[in-house]
């Protein structure tokens, strides 16, 4: 007779007497199994907690080390099916390892690795920024192996980040391997409400008593400030009043660069630009007032760069890809994590978008004291776009070429079809600027008829140049070029 033991049978022993021999039932012990995890939390330049699941409650403990050192343990006091544990008096900018254990066997086979911040101000960092992915899609799979291969310190979310209601689908499954050695830090998309997200997710700087998703972190020379444009508080509410002060704190502090992310995106030309935006009236003026160098969002599905845009007017435009203190902030998109695409709209307003890309990507980010580095990259590594930001260094003039009413860096037919276009169509100029000093090809002080013409003579008749700043690129210091999406030679 035999007797079958489930590995959840508590201990016990029995014994009993079967034709004259005594048999025991020996307990078996349950084996503690992973069921989630580990993950990166509060990932700063001294701490991290580290996060995990098992099928049974357990005393949990982290074995961990700096690279090339002695390990060390941090164990729990009591059990519990769900693990937090915290580790401090880290070194800042440091490889460490680290294994999650139940009791003193380790749960993995694998020793996990991150990296600190380094020291507050200083260093490079590397960061991957997705969004709108939380299906467990094919497409979520390749951006998650394009993030898993970038080795980033940091793993941003735009949102959505689970439209399956199944986290370990969603989330902890298509991201082990990049969340076991990055920390992740979500913002919260509209598809995401059903998350308890006090119960899953543990950053920084998070209000204790708000229903909103919303905190602050810094990691080197970068202040990182997470929003929910889900609740009506962004508005007007506590979490604004919460950002105000937080962003005080950051500039009082002299933190160099001021990156905001969430979901709902201040500008778009996708197909929620049909939509009333509350983060299009609350997010601006407050990057305006800050000085905030790059908002990242997400809900198109689809990669966007705008202009720099402040005061809802565009400065620097004409700069691209290689801005020096920027008059404004870029507003970048980033919504191709994994969901279906969604397509451009023609009928938004395009004023203040760069660039527009239906791609599925993720965004890697490089950031150190002096620049921003940016590189939008498709699963294949196809880069889609790339800029760079500098700034605390004198912004370059606007250079330009008389006569070039096109803006395109040289004098042809096109330039005399623009002028009249402006004077008998109605047609706008890129820049203003452009539109009143750059069309005056004889200059004469304003731009009419006799400009095409006298182009056209240049061109086709042997007649005249147009007066400096001609034949090469001169600098305009005093050039208001507001709106100009591009320069000479740009």
């Amino acid at each position: 007779m035999t007797r079958r033991l489930t590995r959840r049978m508590a201990l016990q022993a029995a014994a009993f007497v079967y034709f004259g021999w005594t048999y025991s039932l020996l307990p078996i012990a349950a084996e503690t199994r992973l069921a989630r995890g580990p993950y990166l939390q509060a990932l700063l330049d001294t701490s991290v907690e580290v996060v995990w699941l098992t099928d049974v409650p357990s005393t949990g403990a982290v074995r961990w080390h700096e690279e090339g050192g002695q390990d060390a343990v941090e164990a729990e006091s009591t059990p519990g099916a769900v693990h937090r544990v915290k580790l401090t008096g880290l070194k800042p900018g440091v490889v460490h390892g680290y294994q999650v254990l139940d009791g003193d066997r380790a749960l993995t086979d694998e020793t996990f690795r991150f990296r600190t911040s380094p020291a507050i101000g200083t260093g490079e960092i590397h960061v991957a920024v997705a969004g709108d992915s939380g299906d467990g899609s094919d497409e979520e799979l390749a951006v998650a192996a394009l993030i898993r291969g970038l080795e980033p310190d940091i793993f941003v979310h735009t949102g959505d980040y689970d439209y399956a209601h199944d986290l370990d689908r969603s989330v902890f499954g298509p991201y082990r391997d990049v969340i076991s050695r990055a920390c992740f830090y979500p913002s919260r998309g509209n598809h995401d409400f059903w998350v308890q997200w006090r119960e899953v997710f543990f950053p920084p700087n998070a209000p204790e008593t708000a229903d909103a998703m919303y905190y602050s972190f810094d990691w080197g020379s970068a202040h990182f400030a997470a929003l929910d444009t889900n609740f009506d508080g962004i508005a007007g509410g506590d979490e604004l009043r919460w950002l105000e002060a937080d962003l005080d704190k950051a500039k009082a502090a002299g933190t160099k660069w001021l990156i905001l992310f969430f979901h709902e995106p201040p500008y778009t030309v996708g197909g929620y630009s049909l939509f009333l935006r509350v983060a299009h009236e609350v997010i601006p003026p407050i990057a305006d007032r800050f000085g905030v160098d790059l908002v990242l969002s997400g809900h198109d599905h689809n990669y966007q760069r705008s202009h720099p845009t402040r005061g809802e007017v565009v400065h620097d435009a004409w700069q691209s890809p290689a801005f020096v203190s920027p008059r404004g902030t870029i507003y970048l998109v980033s919504g191709g994590g994994g969901r279906q695409l969604y397509g451009e709209v023609d009928s938004s307003d395009h004023r203040f978008t760069r660039l527009f890309i239906g791609e599925h990507h993720a965004l890697e980010l490089v950031i150190t004291a002096a620049e921003i580095k940016v590189r939008a990259l498709s699963p294949a590594m196809v880069v889609l776009d790339e800029f760079t930001i500098t700034k605390d260094r004198p912004r370059p003039p606007y250079e330009f070429i008389r006569g070039d009413a096109d803006l395109t860096g040289a004098l042809n037919l096109s330039d005399s079809v623009h002028i009249l276009g402006q004077l008998f169509q109605g047609a706008a100029p890129e820049c203003p600027f452009a539109g009143s000093v750059v069309s005056d090809a004889d200059g004469s002080g304003k731009v009419e008829i006799t400009d095409a013409i006298y182009l056209l003579r240049y061109l086709f008749l042997g007649g005249p140049p147009p007066p400096a700043p001609f034949p090469e690129c001169e600098k305009m210091p005093d050039a208001d070029e507001a709106w100009c999406g591009r320069g000479c030679l740009r």
